[in-house]
Parts: C-alpha cells; sequence; structure tokens
C-alpha cells in the first residue's frame, strides 16, 4: 500500500468552510494542484454556477489522468457509505492483483483532502470490493478512481442525488419536495441545500428547505418568481463545486383559474336535497354539479345530513364537492342502486379526465355491495382528496398530481400508473383477506404518514391478507416510489385465510423478464437485440440489464425501438459499453423505492404457522431500493431478495442488483435477512442474480429460526452483510445451493464486522455457522457466541 497523501484545499469564489477560521500560525501548502472542471470528472454544475453557501465543504480533488491513458472503468455500483464500510463495484479493466483504488474525501474545517490508495479485498474481472479507509474524513463525499497503469474517472459516493419533485407543476407560494438520495448534510434531518433557476443559462437562487431528511427535502417556492420552465439542484453539502445533484425540471405557473373554488357555491339544498338518508337525493344533486360546472370554477356545499343516490354520481371538472365534515356529511347509495352501475362518484367516461376537482370534509359510503367501488377516478389530473373518509374499494388509476391528505380508507386503493401521486396522513383499514394497496407501473409516489391495519381482527372477513402494497409489472415500470414516517399495525394473513402464502407487507412481483441475450453491436446509448420481439420485450417502459459480461450491473432505459435493426435506444449512457461477451435481460422493473423511518408490524403468531410474511421482498427486477432507519416487528423476516425465473425455463432471470438496507431493526422475526438466487440455465457461469446487495448496520433480536440465509440454484455474487448485530438468535448463518451439482455459484458472500449472540435462544440444535464448502465466504471481524456447534 503506498503511504497516504494529502492534497491541498484550493479555495474557490466566495467558498467557506463552517468551523474554518484564519490561523496565520499555520504553514501555507508549498505546492496547490490544480483542481479540475467537475465536467471533467462527469458531475454537473448550474450554468452559471452561483456563490455556494458558507455550510457546504471545501472540496478539491486531485485532477483527473490524461483520458487517453485510461484503462479502468467503474461501471455500477453502490452509492452510500462510510469510512470502514465496504462497497462493491462492477467495471471493465479489473486486473486481480494489479489494479486498486484511490480514495478521496474532504469534509468542513479541513485545509486538506485526503487520498489513499486502496488494495481491493475482493476482486475478480468484472466485480470488485472497496473498503473504504477507516482515516477519511466524515462526512464526506468520496471519489472512488479506479486505477490499473493509469487513473479512471471518478466513483463517486454520497453525492447528491436528485431522481424528482413533486408536484412537477406549482405556482408561487406553493410547496414543493425534491426526492432522491444522500439529499442531506451528513445524511441527517437538519441541513440540504436548494438551488431554484430557470432552465438553461440564467442564474437564480437559493430557496431554504422546510423539511430534510436524507431522501425527500421539502421546500417553498418563492412568491416573487416569474412563471416558466425552470431547474432544481439540490445539494447535500459534501463535496463542494463536485457535489450538485442532476437537475430536475418543474413548471411554474401562474396560479390556475380552475383553483378559484370560492369563487361561487351552490348549496344542494337549493336544488331540492333532503339529505335524510332515505329521499332519493340523485336528481338534486346533479342539477348542483350541473349549474357549478356551467359556472365553475365553483363549490357545491352539501350541508350536514345523509344524501342517499340511486345511481353513480360523476363529479366535473374544476367543481370542489364540499360537506361540513367526516361523519357530519355523507353520500351513500339507496337500497336499489344500480346494479348496473359499480361506482359510487366517478370521474366519467375513460380519457375524458377530470382536471382540477376536490372532495372535502365528507364521508362517502360505497357499501351496495362486494363489486362496487366507492370512488373511480381515473386519467384526471390535479384532483384532491382532503378531510374524507371512503367507505368502500378505489380505484385511482392513471391519476397525475392527485392529492390525498387526512383521509381515511376502509377498503383496497388501486393505483396502476399513477404518477406525481402525494398521500399524507391516510389511515387504510381493509378486510376480506384484500391487499391494501396495488400498483401496476406507477411513477413518483409519495406516501407519508401512512397508516393500515385490518378492518377488523375480531369480525369474519376482517383481516387483509397481510399485504401493504403490491407493485406488479403489467401496465410498466415502478419508479421513484417513497414511503415515509408510515406504520403498519398487526398486518398479517389471517389464521382462515386458505393460501397462507401471504404477508409481503411490500411485495414487488416483477418476474416476467421477456428478453434474455446477447446486445452487440451496442454503443453508450443503443444496443442491438437479435430477434427482438417489441411486444414480447415490453417496449414501453421497460429497462435493459446487463447481468453477464462486460458492463455487468449497469441498467438502463429503453426510450425507443428501431424495428427495423432491432436496436434499441437507451438512457443513461453506459460508462461501460457491453461487448460479445455481454449478456443482458430486458424486463420492466421496481427502481429507486425509499422506505424511510417506518415500521412495519405483523400478527404476534408470527413464530407458530408458517406465512411469506416479509416486511419487504423484492421478488426479482428490483433495483437501487433503499430501506433506512425503519423497524421490523413480529415478521417472518423484515426483508427478503429473491432474483430468479418466473418457473419457466425459457423465461430470462430477473434479478435484484445495488439494494441496500441500512441503520434498521427488527425484532420477533423468525430469519433476519434471507437472499434467494434462481435459475433454469445450466452451467456455472448462469447470469448472476444477485449482485452487490448491502445489508449494514442493522440489529436483530429475537430471531426464532437463522439470522442470514442464503438459498437458491443460481448465482449470486458479492453480496455484503457489515456491521450488524445479532442477539437471542438461534441460529447464525445457513447456506445452501440447490442441485446435484447447482446451475450456478455462490461467490464472495462478504460477512463484515458482524456479531451473532445465541442468548436466550434455545441452546440445542443451535448453530453458530452452517454453509456449503463451495460457498465462498469472507467473515473478517466477524464473532459467533454461545452456540452449540458448527461455529468457525
Amino acid at each position: 500500500m503506498r503511504p497516504q497523501r494529502r492534497y491541498p484545499l484550493l479555495l474557490v469564489g466566495l467558498l467557506t468552510v463552517a468551523g474554518c477560521g484564519d490561523d496565520s500560525s499555520s504553514p501555507g501548502p508549498t505546492a496547490v494542484p490544480p483542481s479540475p472542471d467537475p465536467a471533467l470528472l462527469g458531475f454537473p454544475v448550474p450554468d452559471p454556477e452561483p456563490d455556494l453557501p458558507g455550510g457546504i465543504d471545501s472540496y478539491a480533488p486531485p485532477a483527473p489522468d490524461d483520458p487517453s491513458l485510461r484503462d479502468t472503468t467503474i461501471a455500477a455500483g453502490l452509492r452510500m457509505g462510510e469510512p470502514e464500510d465496504t462497497l462493491v463495484v462492477t467495471g471493465d479493466g479489473f486486473v486481480p492483483g494489479t489494479t486498486r483504488f484511490e480514495v478521496f474525501g474532504q469534509t468542513a474545517g479541513q485545509l486538506t483532502g485526503t487520498l489513499e490508495e486502496v488494495e481491493p479485498p475482493q476482486m475478480e474481472e468484472l466485480i470488485a470490493s472497496v473498503l473504504l479507509p477507516d482515516t477519511m474524513p466524515s462526512p464526506s463525499m468520496y471519489l472512488v478512481y479506479p486505477r490499473t497503469d493509469a487513473q479512471g474517472l471518478p466513483w463517486a459516493v454520497n453525492r447528491t442525488a436528485a431522481r424528482w419533485v413533486g408536484p412537477d407543476q406549482v405556482s408561487p407560494g406553493d410547496g414543493c419536495v425534491v426526492y432522491g438520495t444522500s439529499l442531506s448534510y451528513a445524511h441527517g434531518t437538519e441541513t440540504a441545500y436548494v438551488y431554484l433557476k430557470p432552465a438553461g443559462p440564467a442564474e437564480g437562487q437559493w430557496v431554504t428547505p422546510t423539511e430534510v431528511n436524507p431522501y425527500r427535502v421539502a421546500f417553498e417556492v418563492p412568491e416573487d418568481v416569474t412563471p416558466g420552465t425552470y431547474e432544481v439542484w439540490a445539494h447535500n453539502g459534501h463535496g463542494g463545486h463536485y457535489g450538485w445533484s442532476e437537475p430536475v425540471e418543474l413548471a411554474i405557473v401562474a396560479t390556475p383559474d380552475w383553483s378559484h373554488y370560492d369563487a361561487q357555491t351552490f348549496n344542494v339544498k337549493d336544488h331540492g336535497a333532503v339529505g335524510d338518508g332515505q329521499t332519493d337525493d340523485y336528481d338534486a344533486l346533479i342539477a348542483t354539479l350541473e349549474a357549478a360546472s356551467e359556472a365553475g370554477p365553483a363549490t357545491v356545499y352539501l350541508p350536514a345530513g345523509t344524501y342517499a343516490i340511486r345511481t353513480t354520481l360523476r363529479i366535473p371538472r374544476y367543481v370542489r364537492v364540499q360537506g361540513d365534515g367526516v361523519g357530519q356529511t355523507i353520500i351513500e347509495s339507496t337500497p336499489d342502486f344500480a346494479a348496473s352501475n359499480n361506482w359510487l362518484v366517478w370521474d366519467g367516461p375513460c380519457h375524458e379526465g377530470l382536471l382540477g376537482s376536490e372532495l372535502i370534509d365528507l364521508t362517502l359510503d360505497g357499501r351496495p355491495g362486494d363489486n362496487y367501488e366507492v370512488l373511480r377516478w381515473r386519467q384526471c389530473t390535479d384532483a384532491r382528496l382532503t378531510d374524507v373518509h371512503l367507505i368502500g374499494d378505489v380505484d385511482l388509476h392513471e391519476m397525475h398530481r392527485l392529492h390525498v391528505t387526512n383521509v381515511q380508507i376502509d377498503g383496497h386503493v388501486f393505483y396502476g400508473a399513477a404518477s406525481q401521486t402525494f398521500l399524507d396522513h391516510v389511515t387504510q383499514n381493509v378486510g376480506e383477506h384484500r391487499d391494501v394497496m396495488t400498483i401496476w407501473g406507477g411513477e413518483q409516489i409519495s406516501f407519508t404518514h401512512h397508516v393500515a391495519q385490518d378492518l377488523d381482527q375480531g369480525q369474519t372477513g376482517g383481516i387483509s391478507s397481510g399485504r401493504l402494497l403490491v407493485i406488479q409489472g403489467h401496465w410498466g415500470s415502478s419508479r421513484d416510489i417513497y414511503i415515509g414516517d408510515s406504520e403498519t399495525i398487526e398486518l398479517s394473513p389471517a389464521l382462515d385465510k386458505p393460501d397462507q402464502n401471504s404477508g409481503e407487507q411490500i411485495l414487488f412481483e416483477m418476474v416476467n423478464s421477456a428478453y434474455q441475450g446477447t446486445a452487440t453491436p451496442a454503443t453508450e446509448t443503443t444496443a442491438t437485440l437479435p430477434g427482438m420481439d417489441t411486444e414480447a420485450i415490453h417496449a414501453d417502459d421497460a429497462e435493459l440489464v446487463v447481468v453477464q459480461g462486460k458492463g455487468l450491473g449497469q441498467r438502463a432505459t429503453i426510450t425507443d425501438i428501431d424495428e427495423a435493426t432491432d436496436t434499441v435506444t437507451l438512457a443513461p449512457p453506459f460508462r461501460v459499453v457491453p461487448d460479445e461477451t455481454s449478456i443482458v435481460a430486458i424486463s420492466r422493473v421496481v427502481t429507486d423505492f425509499i422506505v424511510y423511518r417506518s415500521s412495519l408490524q405483523g400478527k404476534a403468531d408470527f413464530a407458530t404457522r408458517e406465512t411469506a410474511s416479509s416486511g419487504v421482498q423484492p421478488w426479482g427486477n428490483g433495483f437501487d431500493i433503499v430501506v433506512d432507519g425503519s423497524t421490523f416487528d413480529q415478521l417472518g423476516e423484515p426483508w427478503s431478495l429473491w432474483g430468479i425465473n418466473a418457473g419457466d425455463p425459457e423465461t430470462p432471470v430477473a434479478p435484484c442488483y445495488f439494494n441496500l438496507f441500512i441503520n434498521n431493526t427488527a425484532q420477533n422475526i423468525e430469519s433476519g435477512a434471507l437472499q434467494y438466487a434462481g435459475t433454469h440455465d445450466d452451467g456455472a457461469d448462469s447470469p448472476i442474480s444477485l449482485l452487490g446487495n448491502c445489508v449494514r448496520n442493522n440489529e436483530f433480536t429475537n430471531v426464532t429460526g437463522v439470522g442470514i440465509t442464503l438459498n437458491g440454484n443460481g448465482s449470486m455474487a458479492f453480496n455484503v452483510w457489515d456491521d450488524n448485530r445479532f442477539f437471542d438468535t438461534w441460529k447464525g448463518v445457513r447456506a445452501r445451493q440447490i442441485g446435484d451439482p447447482p446451475a450456478g455459484d455462490f461467490v464472495e458472500n462478504l460477512l463484515l464486522r458482524s456479531s451473532f449472540e445465541r442468548g436466550a435462544a434455545p441452546l440445542s440444535g443451535s448453530v453458530g455457522f452452517d454453509s456449503d464448502e463451495a460457498i465462498t465466504w469472507d467473515l473478517t471481524g466477524t464473532t459467533f457466541d454461545g452456540y452449540e456447534s458448527d461455529t468457525p
């Protein structure tokens, strides 16, 4: 290992360093290496870049080597870590025994950054582990440079990554939220930076966040901004000029005319409504809605009472329907509600699309029968549900910019392909063995302060399936979904449910990959797929993932298809272009899904019956999922990862790569963490099902079964369990491959700095570590205590 090198700090513009005063007694550096343009390292900056606030760290990394000399490139990998943490990266040009990594970091108060060379603990030609040195400054953004003969472009760790903004259209004075990862200083909840500027070369302004966490930063749009297209630039305070996120587009518009609901109010009593729960008030309500629609925007007011209707009520655009409060104003069906109409309230014929409608301060009771929905809003924009109680199932497919606030729903919600949907303080109660929520291809959806529980634990049919959210790929990939500060209460399948294979609280069923094969010739933004079937590969909204060979671990969205040449266009560009050794899989996927500071709870009998009860379960095609700072109780396991085929030898692999589970606590569970790799490919070089997944800094207590379980007949490689603590755990590790011989390999399983204590678990039959000999492990710093047998 080379000696540690320190690089002096280069002050740029008005950049200041918190806590760093003038010290004339300290000798200055004799030479200052030039700081490169961030663009040379592949990092964006606003145009023009503003002066950075004083709280942002100074950062002066070394200039890169001549691009013509670069012989090593990092393709993909984990993006969050601290000193002593282990990362996994894939790349090109890795030479075991020769390639090493140079890690740079610099934090507040440092006059010099630190650059240290490290040898990879594990390395193959396409994959390597990187141990961030304990000498690195913290907190910091880290740059990891690969080097064989020459230094390659750096891989950024803890760099601000803004993914989306919501709502994506706002007016001056409105609230707005940036979503992503590593959005806050030191992964905290106090400090973050947001810069708002017009699109293109133009100066902007810093705006003060109103709420901060590592994955969500809220701010208010200044009152004085001019409507137009804007860029939102986030910065977590690390990395100086190199720490900006990519910009996210935001439309700022004048306050829409349709939002002025208070301009006119129409009272349903003035149109003949009675509100006694006996009289059919349908005609009176329709007359009032039509009058409000013609005059809109307007409010339809329903004074306290129960309004019975004989058939479906349609809410027109530009209309708010307002009552006197939940339980005070009620809309319900008459006993002879038309059997041909399955919805109590809806938006009208498909594709007409509501705009600017709102329900507020009332109850909709949609209980005429099992096949009815209390509310169906589809393909609508800028709709709101506020202070409402919905009794019955709800359909919100393809809603856009939907806000649901302070709402109770007694039934299942189908979000379908909803987007830009924001739910805050929603409580759901579900029975009849139903799932709580379903998504079939949604994106940019936020759940905050969401509570889910059974409708009635003591009532026959009052218990749900135990599933909070089921995501499937029928209508597309699901991306950019945030669940924060939310909870489930005793959510798991009922004893009388015929199928006990249920209870996965957050379940991604994304196993139907549609293509597996070569991708040559390829460029940074295109790939040719021989024999491509456009319909079969789900061309709309599918992603391409490199599962074997050069470029391993990378994924990109298919944005266009040239059917004449079997060529797909991809974004973002490949860092490493695939070649003839590469195998790719194409599927609809779940990506960039966040669970933060939430609590998932099953039932107390978790250990006495076999269910599929799990906190978070990506069942194929899950990428860059983060579960952080959450608690899990009374479950089969807090999470499990499945990289598999769909049970058909012709079905391509559905992998899970680079998912991160950090800072969580789990108690009263059967298994701490489960990973399953399945395949139908023959031979030990089958595509990798599980790669680069990381379980870090978690605590598990009262594990009645096994702390860590590995199983399957496929391939998994370079997965990390780092700095975890298991207490009262009956069996520490159990790893088994299926098949004789297995189709794949379990290689470089990195179980580091972790502890397993049997504690109060039974001594009889307890096992510390039990693994097939062919499975390779690194157990550095890991201990097993109090077990009856098989402790290394």
